[in-house]
């Protein structure tokens, strides 16, 4: 069984009750006591909690990360948006390789459909940014 941590409470409130965690319970979550933690779900718009994570992350948890809403509205430029956002995330988590890169609006994985999109976003993966692509909804 494979196992993953959200992290949109970290160090931010957040949900239906708008608790956040703090730094001293990151910390313990992250410790030796969750080894067996594989599988880290970041996004962009998680606020600071992705830079305190690349600190505190050993190289066997894997970072599964998300697109923010795009806001383009034609293929080439939702094309250099996509490419834009997938290099900041790269380069948060210091060029480590991401597991996972997700549309995080499921109306946005429809540009899929695009021969463009499609394209820029097999081109990242060749380059290795990421390893697999889909859909949070």
């Amino acid at each position: 069984m494979k196992f993953a941590i959200g992290t949109a409470q970290f160090k931010q409130s957040y949900g239906i009750l708008k608790n956040n965690i703090q730094k001293k319970e990151i910390k313990k979550i992250l410790s030796s006591k969750f080894k067996k933690i594989d599988f880290i779900d970041t996004a962009l718009s998680y606020g600071n909690s992705k830079f305190y994570l690349r600190k505190h992350l050993n190289n066997k948890i894997k970072i599964i990360t998300k697109i923010d809403k795009l806001i383009s509205k034609d293929p080439i430029n939702v094309s250099k948006e996509i490419e834009v956002k997938v290099i900041k995330n790269f380069q948060i988590f210091k060029n480590k390789q991401l597991y996972c890169l997700l549309f995080h609006d499921e109306y946005d994985a429809e540009w899929m459909r695009s021969k463009i999109v499609k394209k820029k976003i097999l081109e990242l993966k060749k380059k290795k940014y990421f390893k697999k692509i889909g859909v949070s909804c």
